[in-house]
């Protein structure tokens, strides 16, 4: 059963994708809307040259009603990955790792994959 709050998580992701999927970084449409995930979350906007997606993610989960005592909003996924990790070997917090060959994907999950040339895991 999906909550309330991953189904407001999964709606607003999916109308992001639908307002300004396929439109690239600088262009006039996404170019603001990447300027409002930082401004949103009171982080500063470096400009384009700095990967966002991490701020994309926290901005999702902050608009969808996590509160900062629920996720680790940060501006780079391997902190609130690795946040995550230790929920799961604590079995603590909402928001848990588990190893993507372990469970199916469900509605409000979300995936990370590894950079080319990392390898970082629950190790």
């Amino acid at each position: 059963m999906v909550s309330a709050f991953e189904a407001k998580l999964a709606e607003i992701a999916n109308d992001e994708f639908q307002r300004f999927g396929g439109h690239r970084e600088d262009d006039a449409v996404l170019g603001p809307r990447i300027n409002t995930y930082w401004t949103e979350m009171k982080w500063a906007f470096p400009g384009f040259k700095t990967a966002w997606s991490a701020v994309f993610v926290s901005w999702c989960l902050m608009k969808a009603g996590a509160t900062k005592a629920e996720f680790k909003f940060h501006k780079r996924h391997a902190v609130f990955v690795h946040w995550a990790i230790g929920n799961e070997q604590a079995q603590t917090g909402p928001f848990r790792a588990v190893r993507f060959d372990e469970v199916s994907p469900a509605i409000g999950d979300l995936i990370h994959w590894n950079q080319p040339g990392y390898a970082f895991d629950f190790g």
